[in-house]
């Protein structure tokens, strides 16, 4: 399967590659997780192209992007995902995330701050850049949210969110935690990261990562595969990156979630157990990931993929893909900060799944999409740990 072509942003805080390919709306924009590339979407772009236009970059440090000295980390990639969809003049945009890209999807889809609006350059592939600047004013196309950041710009008619196994890395919610034992336990989160990856070749520690990520034998020529794409990058993307986000679920998880104003469909495959092992999801497991999903989005859909790794889109795609067709179809014409409560009634309440989505009851009687009963581990959510790509 061939990839599209890339084309670039320059934007202040990096140049970024990205391959913009179909049409059709919403806008499809397709994050990759920590240590990846857009590569990992070639085959999602390829079956949505012909219905949706499609956009997947590669973050700073990560694929054709290089890093920036302020480009890596959430806050930094949230930014300048934002920037890209106001550059391409996307006016309906669905933010589709793996891994460690949910988190950049979250943080994107609330705002980000914004010292000074940027001035930027599309450069389409190596032809002549366009005459001028897109210079960006702070708000955007978007409408400001009243918690968002000083001079935060908000996606522009931002529709949805889709998480593809993302995680919580704490080992409960943090609802109840004052300011400074957040502050606290971010410092250790980022510390113990930091530690991990200063003590080993940051690549081999990633490796090793890599290597829990699989658990068919049928992959394991694809796991070797990322395993060397991740070696190729430069060790200070790794060891910049992983405390970054460590810290940053500690301190914004669960200060974003209740901020989504669009529904959310979530996947869930995979966790960090007890002995900091990433493991199959058990059909009845609970991880605060799952737990801080179904207490503070309200319009959401939660899908638990058994028998995939951390990649079912690469695994298991075509029942990846249907999901999200299905999901797309059932959307709410606009989603935006001015209609939320319609859109919170019209799906059925705080964390409850769209209306058009037929999914039966969860825990929690929170509405759960079940694919076939799941016999892989049950482990009990993980303690504190420093992150695997």
């Amino acid at each position: 399967m061939t990839a599209p072509a890339l084309q670039f942003l320059d934007h202040p805080l990096a140049r970024v590659a990205y391959a913009d390919t179909g049409r059709g709306g919403p806008a499809l924009v397709w994050l990759h997780g920590a240590l990846c590339s857009q590569a990992d979407w070639v085959g999602s772009v390829a079956h949505f192209a012909g219905r949706h236009r499609c956009i997947a970059l590669d973050l700073p440090g990560h694929g054709a992007s290089p890093a920036g000295p302020a480009a890596i980390g959430i806050q930094a990639y949230a930014r300048i995902v934002r920037d890209l969809c106001a550059a391409l003049a996307l006016d309906d945009v669905v933010l589709i995330a793996h891994s460690m890209g949910c988190r950049v999807a979250l943080q994107a889809a609330v705002g980000t701050r914004a010292q000074e609006p940027p001035a930027l350059r599309l450069n389409p592939g190596t032809a002549p850049p366009p005459s001028g600047l897109q210079r960006l004013s702070p708000g955007g196309q978007g409408e400001q949210d009243a918690d968002a950041e000083p001079h935060a710009v908000l996606l522009p008619r931002l529709r949805g969110l889709v998480l593809v196994d993302g995680a919580y890395l704490t080992p409960r919610l943090l609802g109840d935690a004052g300011a400074a034992e957040r502050q606290a336990l971010a410092a250790q989160a980022r510390a113990r990261a930091a530690a991990l990856y200063e003590s080993a070749a940051p690549m081999e520690r990633a490796a090793r990562g890599f290597g829990q990520m699989f658990y068919d034998p049928a992959f394991d020529a694809m796991r070797d595969r990322m395993v060397e794409r991740a070696r190729a990058l430069p060790p200070e993307v790794a060891r910049k990156l992983m405390p970054d986000f460590a810290a940053w679920d500690v301190e914004h998880m669960e200060q974003v979630l209740p901020r989504l104003r669009v529904p959310v469909l979530a996947f869930v495959c995979t966790f960090m157990n007890s002995a900091h092992e990433r493991v199959r999801l058990g059909a009845d497991t609970r991880t605060p990931w799952i737990e801080a999903l179904e207490r503070h989005v309200r319009a959401l859909e939660l899908v638990r993929v058994p028998g995939a790794g951390h990649f079912p889109m690469l695994e298991q795609p075509q029942a990846v893909h249907s999901r999200i067709d299905a999901w797309l179809q059932g959307l709410p014409a606009s989603c935006g900060a001015a209609d939320a409560a319609a859109t919170a009634h019209r799906c059925g309440g705080a964390a409850h799944t769209p209306a058009a989505a037929q999914t039966p009851l969860g825990a929690a009687g929170t509405p759960t999409a079940a694919w076939p009963p799941c016999h892989g581990a049950a482990d009990a959510p993980a303690p504190p740990h420093a992150p695997h790509p």
